[in-house]
C-alpha cells in the first residue's frame, strides 16, 4: 500500500477507495486527528461498506480520551445503522465506553433514596424505598431523612406510600409519628386500609415532607 497523503480529507479519500483488506491500514492515521476524525467518518457508520471501519475508528479515538464525543456519535447514528454488524460493533462499543449508571446509595439502616429533592405538597420531600415490618403497615421513616427533612422526633408528617412491584397506591395523606420514627396505621381509620394490609416485609416506595 502506498504512504497514505496528509491532511485528514486526503486520508480519508484513500481509505474509502483502499482494498477492505488494506483500509485498516488507516484507522489509526485518521484516528490521530481525535474529535475531527469522529466528525468526519461519523456518516461511515451507516455504509454497510465502511461502517465497520468507522466504528474502529471511533474506538481509537475514545481509547484516547474522547469518549463522550465517540459516545454521542454513535448514539447519534445508531438508530440509522441497517449492517447487522455493524450494529453488533456499536453496541459493544457503547456498552465498554459508556459507564452503567451507579447503584442508588443505600444506607446501613437498610432503605434506599430515590430521589433526594422530591416534592409533596408543594413541600421539600425525599422519596426512599424500605421494607415494611413483620407488622402489618409498619414501617420507619429512616433518621437521616428525617434530620434532612427537620421532622421532629414523634412529629407528623405528609406521606405517600405506593407498593414497590407495583406502583400501587397504598396511602396518601398524614402520619404521626410514634416510638421516634414509626409510621403506622390508625385503628378503624378506612383511609389507612391498604396500609394494614401491607403483607410483612413488603418492600414500598415512601414519599415523606414535613407537616408544617
Amino acid at each position: 500500500m502506498p504512504p497514505a497523503p496528509k491532511g485528514l480529507p486526503a486520508l480519508l479519500a484513500q481509505a474509502q477507495s483502499a482494498d477492505p483488506l488494506d483500509r485498516i491500514g488507516y484507522r489509526d492515521q485518521i484516528a490521530a486527528y481525535g474529535p475531527r476524525a469522529i466528525l468526519a467518518i461519523s456518516p461511515w457508520l451507516e455504509d454497510a461498506r465502511l461502517g465497520a471501519f468507522a466504528v474502529r475508528v471511533i474506538t481509537v479515538v475514545a481509547d484516547a480520551g474522547y469518549v463522550e464525543d465517540a459516545a454521542a456519535a454513535l448514539v447519534a447514528a445508531r438508530p440509522k445503522i441497517t449492517n447487522p454488524d455493524v450494529q453488533g460493533d456499536v453496541d459493544l462499543l457503547l456498552a465498554r465506553i459508556v459507564p452503567k449508571p451507579a447503584p442508588r446509595a443505600r444506607r446501613a439502616a437498610g432503605f434506599e433514596v430515590l430521589d433526594p429533592k422530591a416534592t409533596l405538597e408543594n413541600r421539600p420531600a425525599v422519596r426512599y424505598r424500605i421494607s415494611a415490618h413483620k407488622q402489618r403497615g409498619h414501617f420507619n421513616v429512616p433518621r437521616a431523612i428525617m434530620d434532612q427533612l427537620a421532622i421532629p422526633t414523634d412529629g407528623s408528617v405528609v406521606i405517600e406510600i405506593r407498593r414497590a412491584e407495583t406502583g400501587g397506591l397504598v396511602y396518601a395523606g398524614r402520619a404521626g409519628l410514634a416510638s421516634g420514627t414509626e409510621v403506622y396505621p390508625t385503628t378503624g381509620d378506612p383511609a389507612m386500609a391498604e396500609l394494614a394490609a401491607l403483607v410483612p416485609n413488603e418492600v414500598i416506595d415512601v414519599t415523606v415532607a414535613r407537616d408544617l
